[in-house]
């Protein structure tokens, strides 16, 4: 996966903005085919690992940047849960509590590119 200067950028960012400048800075982010090739995985929008410091997004979605924002700011989410407890889940109460803290900042309103579109 080669690294993508402006999904880093809005990282980079909404860092600041919204997590305190808390999250890993060193983190590698980008589209990357191989990851979902498969059938399986097609529809899947993005992947963090916090063990390796990286945001996968599925390069299906580059032309629609609603979602691939929406994909963005929902992984920096599952840093942040691995941030505060030490583990990342599938999405379950301490992560939506992170999920609500993000809209309640404004996290996913139109000014950052987003519109209503609810996909976690």
């Amino acid at each position: 996966m080669r690294a993508n200067q402006t999904l880093k950028r809005y990282y980079d960012f909404w860092n600041k903005k919204y997590f305190d400048n808390l999250l890993p800075h060193d983190v590698k982010i980008g589209y990357d085919a191989k990851r979902y090739a498969s059938r399986k995985r097609k529809k899947e929008f993005g992947e963090a690992d916090a063990r390796k410091n990286e945001i996968a997004i599925n390069p299906r979605w580059r032309d629609t940047k609603a979602i691939v924002l929406w994909a963005l700011i929902h992984e920096m989410a599952h840093l942040e849960e691995y941030r505060r407890h030490g583990r990342m889940s599938d999405h379950d109460e301490p992560f939506e509590e992170i999920m609500n803290e993000l809209g309640a900042k404004g996290a996913f309103s139109k000014h950052n590119g987003l519109r209503r579109y609810s996909i976690w």
